[in-house]
């Protein structure tokens, strides 16, 4: 099995999360590298906006990493690319996840301790 076949899934639950609180709960797989950052922030964005996403003043440049009162923006991530970034940095860091638990990480079925 891998990342690319379907999976079948008994729980279809997507992660619901602003960027912040998705970084800070994988901070210690990415443990700050900025190239593994950026790949997580590229999951996050590839994820679809939650019906409440709500900027504080519209038109305004925001950037998601340095949120201002007022706003909400929350996306919806699938659980499989997250499972492959879980995958790929716990290789790099010295403790492969295999792709089952990177998908039961993803989905909050494995209590890691992040």
């Amino acid at each position: 099995m891998t990342l690319n076949q379907p999976i079948i899934l008994n729980k279809a639950d997507a992660l619901f999360c602003t960027w912040l609180e998705l970084c800070k709960a994988m901070e210690p797989l990415h443990q700050g590298n900025p190239a593994d950052v950026n790949r997580l922030h590229d999951v996050w964005l590839d994820g679809v906006p939650a019906p409440e996403y709500k900027v504080a003043i519209q038109g305004a440049r925001f950037d998601e990493r340095t949120p201002r009162p007022g706003d909400h923006f929350k996306h919806i991530i699938s659980p499989l690319p997250l499972a492959k970034w879980i995958q790929e940095v716990s290789a790099r860091r010295g403790f492969p996840y295999s792709e089952r638990q990177s998908v039961a990480i993803a989905m909050g079925e494995i209590d890691t301790g992040f």
